[in-house]
C-alpha cells in the first residue's frame, strides 16, 4: 500500500529540533499536504510551514513558534489530501488527447483513492451517526479509550 501519511509524537522531530518533521509521500501540489495534531487540522503558515517540497516525494513540516507540539502524548499526522474536485486536465471535442493529461488525471484519482484507503479520514469528514457498533472491530475498545469522566451503568459491565 502506498504511504499517504506519517505519524509522529511531539518529541520525535528531525534531529535535535522537535519543531521539524520530514515526510516522504508523493503529492501533486504542496497544498495537498496537511497536518493535524491530536486530530485537529492545523493551518499552513499559521501553525506550520512546508519547505523542500517535491512532487516526487516529500518535504519538511516546521511548526511555527508557539505551535510546536512537544508532548510525547500528542499525535502529529502529516498526510496527503488530494484535491479530486477538479480534474488536472480537461478534454475538448476535436482536440488531441495528450498522454501526460491522461496520466495526470489517472494519478490524481489514484492518489485520492490511496488517501481514503490509507486512513487519512479526519473526523470532520465522517458523517454524524456513521460509526455504529457493527463498524467497530471486536476487542478494540480498551480502558484507555473510555473517558475517565464517563459514567457507565453497572448493567453494562460484566461481573468480575
Amino acid at each position: 500500500m502506498a504511504t499517504t501519511f506519517h505519524d509522529f509524537t511531539g518529541d520525535q522531530g528531525s534531529g535535535s529540533n522537535s519543531a521539524e518533521y520530514d515526510f516522504t509521500f508523493k503529492s501533486f501540489a504542496e497544498s495537498d499536504v496537511k497536518v493535524s495534531v491530536d486530530d485537529v487540522v492545523k493551518t499552513v503558515t499559521t501553525h506550520y510551514t512546508i519547505s523542500n517540497w517535491t512532487a516526487s516525494g516529500g518535504g519538511k513540516v516546521t511548526f511555527t513558534a508557539g505551535n510546536i507540539p512537544s508532548s510525547s502524548s500528542q499525535l502529529i499526522r502529516i498526510y496527503r489530501e488530494t484535491d479530486v474536485d477538479t480534474a488536472k486536465a480537461t478534454y475538448y471535442a476535436g482536440a488531441s488527447i495528450k498522454a501526460g493529461d491522461l496520466n495526470n488525471n489517472n494519478t490524481q484519482l489514484l492518489y485520492g483513492l490511496q488517501d481514503i484507503k490509507g486512513g487519512n479520514i479526519i473526523e470532520t469528514y465522517v458523517a454524524d451517526r456513521a460509526i455504529t457498533s457493527s463498524k467497530i472491530r471486536d476487542n478494540t475498545i480498551v480502558n484507555a479509550d473510555i473517558n475517565t469522566a464517563a459514567e457507565i451503568e453497572v448493567s453494562k459491565l460484566k461481573d468480575g
